[in-house]
Parts: C-alpha cells; sequence; structure tokens
C-alpha cells in the first residue's frame, strides 16, 4: 500500500492478508475484510491523486473528485482557526482554482516518505507525507502534511483535509503571523510569603 510499508519485512505476511481478504480480530480468528474491493480502489485513487499533484495534471485529480466536493484547510497561518475563517473551497471549479494557484506557485511538487493508511471499510484515507517542494523562484519548500481523503459509494472523493504547518507557510510565503497576546506577568517571591 505504501513505499514504506514496501520497504518492511512484514510484507508478505500482509500482501497474503489483504489479497486473501482475510483480517485478523482479536480473537485471532479469520473473518472476511470489509468490502476489500473498495478499500484497495480507495487506495489505488488516493496513489493517482498524489502522483497527478506531483505531475501537476489537473484533469487526472479533477476526474477522481465529487462534483460537490470540498477542500478544507483546516489550519490558518495567522493561527486563527475559528472555522468561519479557515480556507474552503466548494465544489469543483472553486479547487480547480486552488489547485491552478498552487501549480503557479512551485517548479516542483514531490511528497515523500508518505505513509496511505485506509479506514477498514476504505471510506476514509489518510496520507501522511513531507514536501519536497521548490518555489516559482527557486526556494525550497520542505513542509509536513497529513491529508484526509474521504470518499463515496462511487469511490469519488467527496472532501479533502489538510493538515499542513501554518508556520513553514507563513514564513515561505510571507502570511501574516498574528502576535499572540502574552498573559500578564504574576508577581512571585522566592520566599514563598508573597510579596
Amino acid at each position: 500500500w505504501t513505499r514504506a510499508l514496501a520497504r518492511s519485512s512484514a510484507v508478505p505476511l500482509l500482501v497474503a492478508l489483504v489479497l486473501g481478504g482475510h483480517s485478523f480480530p482479536a480473537g485471532g480468528q479469520g473473518a472476511s475484510a470489509p468490502k476489500r474491493d473498495a478499500v484497495a480502489a480507495n487506495v489505488r485513487t488516493t496513489e493517482a491523486l498524489i502522483a497527478a499533484l506531483e505531475r501537476e495534471n489537473l484533469d487526472a485529480i479533477l476526474a477522481r473528485l465529487a462534483e460537490d466536493v470540498e477542500v478544507v484547510l483546516p489550519l490558518a497561518p495567522d493561527g486563527n482557526n475559528d472555522p468561519t475563517h479557515i480556507d474552503r473551497f466548494a465544489g469543483r471549479q472553486a479547487t480547480r482554482a486552488m489547485l491552478w494557484r498552487t501549480f503557479f506557485a512551485y517548479r516542483q511538487i514531490d511528497f515523500v516518505d508518505d505513509v496511505i493508511t485506509p479506514s477498514s471499510d476504505g471510506r476514509v484515507v489518510f496520507v501522511e507525507a513531507r514536501g519536497d517542494f521548490v518555489t516559482l523562484d527557486g526556494r525550497p519548500y520542505r513542509n509536513v502534511y497529513l491529508i484526509k481523503l474521504v470518499f463515496d459509494d462511487a469511490g469519488a472523493v467527496t472532501r479533502i483535509e489538510e493538515w499542513t504547518n501554518p508556520v513553514t507557510a507563513a514564513l515561505t510565503w510571507d502570511f501574516s503571523l498574528r502576535e499572540l497576546p502574552t498573559p500578564p506577568s504574576v508577581p512571585t517571591s522566592s520566599s514563598g510569603a508573597g510579596t
């Protein structure tokens, strides 16, 4: 499922379990894996989306998204986590515009050390990765990513949430980092008797 897993010595057993359609619950008895075809298909779609993003292939990305897809970036560079303040892109057109801005910002998009983890039914897939990006003007941009993809019954992506370090983005792109208020100082005494 992942490049990191492929280097693991556990691969033969894991592959046998997945391809054989068995999972082992706590009791140790074999049971049929739930909707293994959907799980495998959604993992393949996730891998295809990562590859398409790295190649800046907008059509390949949009083809895998539901018409009413929503993309949410929950961590704002200025530290304001209010749900009305964070970036949201609703629908394919808004997502297309956001992707074009992304493609215009970088000359290289590369995800490294990615780990793909599906839920047991495959409806949700998480991607953990480090970015090895280069900005259009040649600066390295190395952020970390946690991406959640939600799939519908047809295998289209209906929601994407991307968590990334907002400080790294703010420093690279000169976004404003709002100063957080400093708590008032509390007088202290070394004698423990107060002042």
